[in-house]
């Protein structure tokens, strides 16, 4: 997806500030990024300090914190506890149980000791993608509990910004998507079922939802609509309606969406963009 964000704009001038955005910030979309561990500054670490993130910035993994994801090759911290041997493997095969000392564990995003979020092993029970939860102690390793539009369900983390080859309860595709977690209230990004949806459609998608790229090959499908305006981050707020959010976890922002025969407002063009795959759609440049 790196090769196809880098030509983003097929054509026309762009901005310093686009231009630069494009260039730092062109690889993986709502879906998408290459790299199994991208290093990502933020800068909420304190006056004059930056924490460089693994990922999204919502998921706050740090040298030395395990991966939401299950990836523990990204960090080389492992939530199961190596002494619990065959005692864990029957537990995890049997669902395991929250509280019981041999039920496997999971990374999840939670406040610590210090009353900052942070990622940390914890309880886990059985509940698979779909499953209904109150917390993220009922799902499975690599799963948090979210709220969506049929209340509180388990869905499979993706704090390195891809969801492929992750199916959904029904076997239907999947994206990358910023929901808010039922314990504590904090956004982290899952993989949600995808939607498909046509873009610049009226009636494609709910009231309160827009069609967006969502994935690294392109996919459209219907996210809730947020503030977000073009040029702003996105990474955890949800772009405004006609809006897409493009670029790697950690450095996104809301393009202007349009119809290549078109004009954009002012003296914006509508270019088509490699990440689209409906060559009817592009993105607005100056």
């Amino acid at each position: 997806m790196g090769a196809a964000l880098a030509g983003v704009i097929a054509a026309g001038c762009m901005s310093s500030s686009e231009s630069a955005f494009l260039a730092e910030g062109n690889r993986g979309l709502d879906d998408g990024v290459n790299d199994p561990a991208p290093s990502l500054a933020a800068a909420d670490a304190g006056p004059g300090k930056q924490t460089t993130y693994r990922g999204s910035p919502l998921c706050k993994v740090i040298e030395g914190t395990c991966m939401p994801d299950g990836d523990e090759r990204s960090t080389g911290i492992l939530c199961a506890d190596p002494d619990a041997g065959a005692a864990a493997a029957d537990a995890a095969s049997d669902g395991g149980a929250a509280g019981d000392p041999y039920a496997p564990q999971g990374c999840r995003v939670s406040e610590g000791a210090s009353g900052s979020l942070t990622p940390q092993c914890g309880d886990t029970g059985a509940g698979d993608d779909g499953a209904s939860c109150k917390s993220g102690a009922e799902c499975k390793p690599g799963f948090e509990c979210v709220e969506g539009e049929r209340g509180a369900q388990c869905r499979r983390y993706c704090c390195l910004g891809t969801c492929k080859g992750q199916a959904s309860s029904n076997g239907g595709s999947t994206f990358c998507d910023v929901r808010q977690a039922t314990a504590g209230g904090h956004k982290v990004p899952v993989c949600m079922p995808l939607k498909a949806c046509k873009l610049l459609t009226e009636g494609e998608c709910g009231p309160e939802e827009t069609c967006a790229v969502v994935t690294d090959e392109g996919a459209t499908g219907c996210v809730p609509a947020g503030a977000g305006q073009v040029g702003e981050t996105c990474d955890e707020e949800h772009c405004a309606k006609g809006l897409t959010c493009v670029g790697s976890p950690g450095a996104r922002r809301c393009l202007q969406l349009c119809r290549v025969d078109k004009p954009c407002t002012g003296t914006q063009s509508c270019q088509s963009a490699s990440f689209i795959n409906d060559p009817k759609f592009g993105v607005c440049t100056p």
